[in-house]
């Protein structure tokens, strides 16, 4: 009888790519959801979505680039700055176009 290799244990809290794959369409559909609130409720609602992607970048790291995106997208937050304009336009196209592969529009308009 040949001995077997133990069963690599897996950390439940680092979802598979199928598990990865439905968490980012959660963290794209609460975007977008936080596209239409107000300035008082927003932020917590992108940060939930960006704790989402990041969650699902542990997964699976080809949700790396989406996960930064909406850390960035945090993190910028309010700051009007023509560099962070500009940077927030960058990282929000970015975000629509790797949502919309999920099948999540993600528009501000």
């Amino acid at each position: 009888m040949e001995p077997t290799q133990p069963a690599t244990p897996t950390d439940p809290a680092v979802p598979s790519s199928e598990v990865a794959y439905d968490t980012v369409v959660d963290a794209c559909t609460s975007w977008q959801d936080s596209l239409g609130q107000d300035a008082a409720t927003f932020p917590a609602t992108q940060a939930q979505a960006a704790q989402l992607a990041a969650t699902a970048a542990a997964g699976d790291p080809k949700w790396q680039t989406l996960a930064s995106d909406m850390a960035g997208l945090v993190a910028i937050g309010t700051d009007t700055s023509s560099d962070a304009v500009e940077r927030g336009q960058q990282l929000f196209t970015d975000l629509s176009t790797q949502c919309g592969t999920v099948g999540v529009t993600v528009n501000a308009g």
